[in-house]
């Protein structure tokens, strides 16, 4: 069976990764990686994202929290 490349049909990923997404661009959720949302409260919504990290190098997972922790308290500090 050929692949179909159109810009109309969804593209299968070929490797993990950062994705570019371009304007106008169309993107399919793999079945079960869709956000939920939960409500807990009627001023309050909550969306939940499945996210997978995987972090490859050298260290101790502490380490690797410290440092992620880190990066992401420098940018939380940044939008205030």
């Amino acid at each position: 069976m050929a692949k179909d490349n159109s810009p109309d049909q969804p593209q299968v990923v070929e490797r993990t990764g950062l994705a570019l997404v371009h304007e106008g661009e169309r993107i399919f959720p793999d079945a079960g990686s869709m956000a939920t949302l939960a409500t807990s409260s009627p001023n309050i919504v909550n969306y939940y994202f499945p996210v997978e990290i995987e972090i490859i190098g050298q260290g101790t997972r502490e380490a690797f929290a410290e440092m992620i922790y880190d990066a992401l308290q420098r940018e939380f500090n940044a939008l205030a």
